[in-house]
């Protein structure tokens, strides 16, 4: 168990830290009347960092190490996947209209 241990920290100086993870900790804030898809997050990320890239997949990746959990929202008959965030120092939230939790 010990050596297990030693390993996991001695690992850790050698984990890449993903670049949207960096973006992330720089642009967004929790903001629970806010729900952004990870489009919406993608396109406002790229406005204030035009040279920002990414995929979908590696953007909720990387949230989900930030700590910010998908919402599954439903809104009519479209099921969406957002999360509770916004833009650090924006003044406008993203919100959906008729939404109900899935659990």
């Amino acid at each position: 168990k010990i050596q297990i241990e030693y390993l996991n920290k001695a690992n850790e100086k050698n984990i890449e830290v993903m670049g949207e993870v960096e973006v992330i900790n720089k642009y967004l804030t929790p903001d629970p009347i806010s729900k952004m898809t990870n489009t919406d997050i993608m396109l406002e990320i790229q406005k204030l960092h035009p040279s920002f890239k990414t995929n979908s997949k590696r953007m909720g990746q990387a949230l989900k190490k930030c700590g910010y959990e998908q919402q599954v929202l439903k809104v009519g008959s479209k099921v969406i996947r957002a999360y509770e965030v916004k833009i650090k120092g924006s003044v406008t939230s993203y919100y959906i209209e008729n939404q109900d939790y899935i659990n």
